[in-house]
């Protein structure tokens, strides 16, 4: 999605793909950067860079060298070349830009956060508030800083992260839908060079984006991705699906790219024809006769296919790109008009990429909901059957990092799917990965003793029996020792032990797993008399 008309200066990451509030300086305009500054006011970042860098041999003064170099470094952030972007902030810094505005700094410390440079990070905010910059915002990106480092070296969960080699290409790819009812089908937006696009985007000098399709087989390999049918891909760009229950209807964005209306970003709807999809639609959310600048997108379907939220920044929200939805009528047969989610989950920054889980829970992005820095992904509880929300909560590490999060799916009511990052190595700009939780491994493992000698009994009677019905009957070995460590003892379960031998007095114990949230042995001794 991109907004071309507007007050609000915008980072622009790719197209139909992120959005975070862009701290804008004012520039002078010179003659020789003009088609570069209008290309870098109308978002073309890549466009703009190369301008730039074109006329850059013509500059003289320290000042304008400065400018230009801290702009070129603006152009990189914003098509996530973080390194590219470091290298042109320490020119603009050497120019002393940084005393014509200190934002330079903080925008360098974004840069290496998004890098995993913690300490060079918070080093540069320091920076940015020794040179006058705004202190609450500076200690606010500090703390995330310090929070990101400490998560990466002990993450608060215990999921794990893995990037999806045969998904992703050297550009960008993003926002996987669930496509299929068995869960083992996807269609996601990438830039690749087999995109339907005609020509390179202005913005990320990369194709415009399509979207893909990739199905998973029964041994859990996915495919190598293939382009949708150009009923749905276009010479425009095309991303951020999702499907009704049925997977019969998949909704998308489409941003037109034309003479009088590029980049105008709406909702488009089509419909299964077997294994493709018929014409798409608009699903004309917004009027365009009465706002023709606003922008709509990236849908996201509840799991009754009651609400569709939607991304936009159409006038009555709380900043650049918030939440809004829209509900069903069944006897109209037709989606009512766009309502605002409010302020628990929308902020002064930008909210994108909803998804729901099938038991309703909805989950978005943020740039302002406090987390690790860059796009972060919550969850919105909601607090009824309809659209209020009742609570916010960042998801942990390692699903969230340092860089941008963002897009993610469930894959059923398991408790694993897919999410979109941007984190180093990867293998592109933006890159599709798969995280899942591990299931919890327990075990039990026991010694049995004479009492006054430390002797060790053998074939000594040890009874496990669980609350959930399963007993187990041991001997122990030569050493007193008996294990259940093949997955016999499992989660949410108390078990009552018996030890007994011929000539000895027996004893119990008991042990649960009720309430573990990590893995456990359960190492017991048992001394007999």
């Amino acid at each position: 999605m991109q907004k071309t008309n507007t007050k609000h200066a915008v980072r622009r990451y790719s197209l139909l793909l992120l959005f975070a509030l862009f701290c804008s300086v004012a520039f002078g305009q010179k003659n020789y950067t003009e088609d570069a500054d209008l290309a870098f006011e109308n978002k073309a970042y890549h466009e703009a860079a190369a301008d730039y860098l074109r006329v850059y041999g013509k500059l003289s003064g320290v000042a304008e060298k400065g400018e230009v170099n801290y702009k070129i470094g603006e152009c990189y952030r914003l098509m996530l070349d973080h390194k590219g972007a470091e290298d042109y902030y320490k020119k603009a810094i050497g120019f002393r830009f940084d005393e014509t505005d200190p934002v330079v700094h903080y925008n360098y410390g974004e840069v290496l956060r998004a890098q995993n440079k913690f300490d060079d990070a918070i080093q540069k905010y320091n920076d940015y508030m020794e040179k006058g910059g705004d202190k609450t915002r500076a200690r606010a990106a500090i703390e995330m800083c310090e929070k990101a480092a400490l998560e990466m070296d002990e993450p608060s969960s215990r999921y794990v992260v893995d990037q999806m080699p045969i998904l992703n290409s050297e550009q960008f790819d993003y926002g996987p839908a669930w496509s299929g009812k068995r869960y083992d089908e996807i269609i996601f937006g990438s830039a690749r060079p087999s995109s339907a696009g005609s020509s390179d985007d202005p913005i990320t000098g990369e194709s415009y984006m399509d979207l893909f399709i990739s199905e998973r087989d029964k041994k859990g390999k996915w495919s190598t991705p293939v382009p949708v049918n150009n009923t749905i891909n276009t010479q425009h760009n095309e991303g951020a699906a999702c499907f009704d229950k049925k997977f019969s209807t998949m909704y998308f964005t489409r941003c037109i790219d034309e003479k009088d209306a590029r980049f105008a970003c709406d909702i488009y709807y089509a419909r299964r024809q077997g294994k493709d999809f018929g014409p798409a639609e608009p699903m004309n959310l917004i009027d365009r006769q009465e706002n023709d600048s606003s922008q709509v997108g990236q849908p996201a379907l509840s799991p009754d296919d009651m609400y569709m939220v939607v991304v936009s920044d159409m006038p009555g929200g709380f900043g650049g790109r918030d939440l809004w939805y829209v509900e069903y009528d069944n006897k109209g047969k037709s989606w009512g008009k766009p309502k605002n989610m409010g302020d628990k989950v929308n902020t002064k920054g930008d909210e994108m990429f909803p998804s729901f889980k099938v038991d309703g829970t909805l989950y978005f992005s943020s740039d302002m909901h406090s987390s690790m820095g860059g796009l972060d992904i919550f969850m919105a509880t909601r607090s009824g059957e309809d659209m209020t929300i009742a609570e916010v909560e960042g998801m942990p590490a390692p699903i969230n990092s340092s860089s941008d999060d963002f897009g993610i799916i469930w894959e059923k009511d398991l408790d694993q799917g897919m999410f979109t990052s941007s984190r180093p190595n990867g293998k592109g700009k933006d890159d599709i990965y798969e995280f899942k939780m591990p299931p919890l491994e327990f075990a039990y493992i026991a010694n049995v003793y004479n009492y006054d000698t430390g002797v060790p009994l053998a074939n000594s009677k040890v009874t496990v029996q669980g609350t959930d019905g399963q007993s187990y009957n041991l001997t122990t070995d030569g050493n007193g020792g008996i294990s259940l460590d093949n997955g016999e003892i499992i989660a949410s379960t108390n078990y009552a032990v018996d030890v007994a031998l011929d000539g000895f007095i027996g004893t119990s114990d008991q042990f649960s797993t009720e309430g573990l949230a990590e893995s456990t042995t359960f190492a017991r001794e048992y001394f007999l008399k």
